[in-house]
Parts: structure tokens; C-alpha cells; sequence
């Protein structure tokens, strides 16, 4: 089991988690962006600038 903290994650929303002391089974290892790994077992990877922004439609 895995509690979720928020001080773990790399979100610009963690203070606002309403899973903050969650125990679950599984954790995400990996992210993947359009093909390239970008974050693997809690470190980034990733080339700065690599993401795109996606627009929020109103």
C-alpha cells in the first residue's frame, strides 16, 4: 500500500488534493509524453519545455 502526500507531487494543484492521505495499491512509475519518458520512479527525466500547453475551452 502507497498513502498519497501531496509533498511528493510535481502538480501545481497538490495543496488542493482531496486524496491527500489516501492508501491505495498502485502508483504511477512512469510518464509518458508523445512517445519520450519524461518522469520514471518520482524523478523527472524529461527536456524542460517539452510539454505542450492544452488550452482550457470555456
Amino acid at each position: 500500500a502507497w498513502t498519497i502526500n501531496p509533498d511528493d507531487m510535481y502538480s501545481k494543484s497538490r495543496e488542493t488534493t482531496m486524496f491527500n492521505g489516501w492508501k491505495v495499491k498502485g502508483k504511477p512509475v512512469m510518464t509518458v509524453v508523445r512517445g519520450e519518458i519524461v518522469a520514471e520512479n518520482g524523478v523527472v527525466v524529461g527536456e524542460k519545455g517539452y510539454g505542450i500547453l492544452q488550452k482550457r475551452l470555456p
